[in-house]
């Protein structure tokens, strides 16, 4: 799989990528911080082909050039000293990790500064950092989301993922991370429309998950623009060219577009329930200290809410309002219980962005909560 592939190494300026907010209702991940710049896999649906990501000047080089960022986990030890406590993204377990080790580096720099981790992977070479992960789970958190995009390995996921793990490799990995005592799911990222998305497939890759131990599946749809959608095209045209103007109307109709997002989701979230998994990450906050767990717990089911309104394709200005509701809760430094013993749903309605519907919403919480 290395054979054609060039590798640089050099020193990088800066590892951890800060988002500044949690990614409300998604991984959970504040901070990123990658290894290596370019992938091997390939993979033709990619985000990272589009010139805005590319990690080369040169787009098609993307998996033909792997860049090693030598001083990664030097780096990530300096800068991580110096954030706040949340989630990171951390580390990418493509070939080339065989080699030269630096994620599983990385891992050890987090667990020694006790930050809590999401792993987003495809790569069954993780399984050999089984013991880091556990010792992190055990610390302060960790779980891994493995991407799966069909139940098949056949011509139609070789065309795009030509150079991926088998998904049969995948879901092995998962039973043997599960077994860890580690939390791990789907991330179903992207299901290709007209192609994998039939609802007997997104049945089949909830069962799969769950009969590999797997305790979510995350869904996510496809976005084309600029060269990944040029990328993306080709691939489609090869595989077969009488689906490019389906494809194209998907993305192009925004009402076909949101009515297809919701089948997915619930025909995903009817499945998780039937399996009994979840259709969602839960939100880890045992690393918090303990005076702001309840906030971020609350402001987690917020999150979901609002992540469901725009699966569901509701009102964009309602999926906002729950947005300014996250956030306020989030950097609440009391215990939203201690305002609302003391102050009742008036003291709710103090807070920043929450009005009358959404101070009910969180009054129910709160009585669930305590109940």
């Amino acid at each position: 799989m290395m054979r054609d592939v060039k590798v640089e190494l050099y020193k990088t300026k800066k590892i951890v990528n800060d988002h500044k907010h949690s990614d409300d209702g998604w991984f959970w991940t504040r901070y990123s911080a990658i290894p290596y710049k370019g992938c091997v896999h390939g993979c033709r649906y990619c985000y990272c082909w589009d010139e805005k990501y590319a990690p080369h000047k040169d787009y098609t080089t993307l998996d033909k050039i792997i860049m090693v960022k030598e001083n990664a986990p030097e780096l990530l030890r300096k800068e991580l000293a110096r954030k706040p406590r949340e989630v990171i993204a951390a580390g990418d377990w493509q070939p080339i990790e065989a080699k030269y080790k630096l994620s599983r580096k990385m891992l050890e720099v987090i667990y020694q500064l006790k930050f809590p981790l999401m792993v987003i992977e495809r790569a069954p070479l993780l399984c050999r950092d089984l013991d880091i992960l556990s010792d992190i789970s055990a610390q302060t958190d960790a779980y891994v989301g493995y991407t799966v995009v069909t139940t098949k390995d056949d011509d139609a996921r070789l065309h795009f993922e030509p150079k991926g793990p088998s998904t049969k490799g995948r879901f092995r990995a998962m039973k043997r991370i599960a077994d860890a005592g580690i939390l791990i799911g789907t991330l179903a990222m992207p299901i290709i429309p007209h192609i994998f998305d039939s609802d007997e497939e997104l049945r089949l890759l909830v069962k799969m998950t769950a009969d590999a131990g797997g305790r979510f599946v995350l869904f996510g749809g496809m976005t084309l623009w600029g060269t990944c959608k040029r990328v993306f095209y080709k691939a489609l045209e090869e595989f077969d060219s009488s689906l490019l103007g389906q494809i194209d109307l998907w993305d192009t109709n925004k009402a076909k577009k949101t009515q297809w997002v919701r089948r997915c989701h619930l025909t995903i979230a009817e499945e998780c329930a039937k399996q009994g998994i979840l259709h969602y990450i839960p939100r880890p906050v045992s690393f918090y200290p303990p005076e702001l767990q309840y906030n971020k717990r609350i402001a987690g089911k917020l999150s979901l809410k609002k992540r469901d309104i725009e699966m569901l394709g509701e009102s964009r200005y309602r999926a906002a309002a729950y947005s300014k509701a996250v956030r306020t809760i989030d950097n609440l430094l009391v215990d939203i219980r201690d305002i609302y013993k003391e102050k009742g749903r008036s003291g709710l309605l103090a807070l920043e962005g929450i009005g009358e519907k959404l101070a009910g919403v969180i009054e129910g919480m709160l009585r669930d909560e305590t109940s």
